[in-house]
C-alpha cells in the first residue's frame, strides 16, 4: 500500500482526476472500512449524497467519480448495492479472526467456561457466516477476473505475442473490442507516449468508453482496428456527430462529405 501510486490502476486514476482524485479515492476508502462488514451500501440516493458532501462533489459528480472506480480502475467491487475492495476484505478476515480469538481466551478465563462451548455459540456461529459469505462473495468475483486475465495472457501466448512493456497500453487493450492487429496498435501507442504523457491516458480512454457505447459500435463490423483508431486520435471525435453518422450506406443514396466513414479505419 505504501507504494501505490506507481500502480497501473493510481496511474489511471490520476490520469483523469490527477491527485486530488487519489486523495478522494483514500478519503472513499476510509469512509467503506467504517460501514458495517466494510461494504457501503451506496443504494440509497441518501447515502451517496452523504458521501458526495464529504468528498467535495455533487451528487452527480460522485457518481461519475464512482463508476470510474468500479468499471475502469477496479480499485472497488460493486454489486448492485454495496461497494467494497480485496484490501479491505482482507483486514477485515484478519480482525475477525483475531477477535474471535480474543472472545475464546476471555471465556476460558471464566470459571467453567471451555473453547468448545463458545465455538458451538448461535451468537458466533451466525457472525462468523455472515463475515465468511461476505468474504466468499467478492473473492469469488476477484478470481473471475483473474481467471479472465489469464485467459487474455494464454491467447496473446498463442500468438507468439510477448506482455507489453506499456502497463497502460495493456488497460487500453484489454478495454478494445476489436483485438487484431496488435503489434500495430502497440506501435501507434508508443507513438502517442500515452504512458507518460500526463493526462492522455485518461482522455483516450474516456473518449473509447463514449466510443463504445454509441450505435455505430453496437455492430463489429464498424470498429476499427485499435492502431487506425489512435493514428487518427478518435477519441477527440465529437460524438454527437458520431452518432447522428448513418450506420450503413448504400451505393443508390447519396452521402454527405461530413458522414462519409473513412474505410481506412477498417484496413489492415
Amino acid at each position: 500500500m505504501v507504494n501505490s501510486h506507481n500502480h497501473p490502476k493510481f496511474k489511471m486514476l490520476r490520469a483523469k482526476y490527477g491527485w486530488e482524485g487519489e486523495g478522494r479515492f483514500w478519503a472513499l476508502n476510509d469512509i467503506v472500512a467504517e460501514a458495517e462488514n466494510c461494504m457501503l451500501d451506496v443504494s440509497k440516493k441518501y447515502t451517496r449524497a452523504s458521501v458526495a458532501n464529504d468528498l467535495g462533489l455533487s451528487l452527480d459528480q460522485f457518481t461519475e467519480f464512482l463508476n470510474y472506480l468500479v468499471e475502469e480502475c477496479e480499485l472497488f467491487y460493486y454489486d448492485g448495492n454495496h461497494i467494497t475492495n480485496d484490501h479491505l476484505q482482507e483486514d477485515l478476515a484478519r480482525v475477525m479472526v483475531d477477535r474471535k480469538e480474543a472472545r475464546v481466551r476471555k471465556y476460558r478465563g471464566k470459571k467453567g467456561g471451555s473453547p468448545e462451548l463458545l465455538e458451538s455459540s448461535p451468537e458466533l456461529s451466525k457472525n462468523d457466516s455472515k463475515n465468511e459469505g461476505i468474504s466468499e462473495k467478492f473473492a469469488r468475483k476477484n478470481i473471475e477476473s483473474r481467471v479472465e486475465k489469464s485467459r487474455i495472457e494464454e491467447n496473446r501466448e498463442e500468438r507468439g505475442s510477448a506482455p507489453s512493456s506499456e502497463p497502460l497500453f495493456e488497460q487500453f487493450w484489454t478495454a478494445y473490442p476489436n483485438k487484431r492487429n496488435r503489434d500495430k496498435a502497440e506501435a501507434q501507442w508508443k507513438n502517442l507516449k500515452a504512458d507518460t504523457s500526463e493526462g492522455l491516458f485518461g482522455l483516450i480512454m474516456d473518449g473509447l468508453r463514449k466510443y463504445k457505447k454509441t450505435r455505430q459500435w453496437q455492430d463489429p463490423q464498424f470498429i476499427p482496428f485499435a492502431h487506425n483508431w489512435l493514428r487518427d486520435r478518435r477519441w477527440k471525435d465529437d460524438m454527437e456527430a458520431v452518432e447522428r453518422a448513418p450506420q450503413k450506406q448504400t451505393e443508390e443514396e447519396p452521402v454527405l462529405d461530413c458522414f462519409k466513414i473513412d474505410l481506412e479505419d477498417f484496413r489492415d
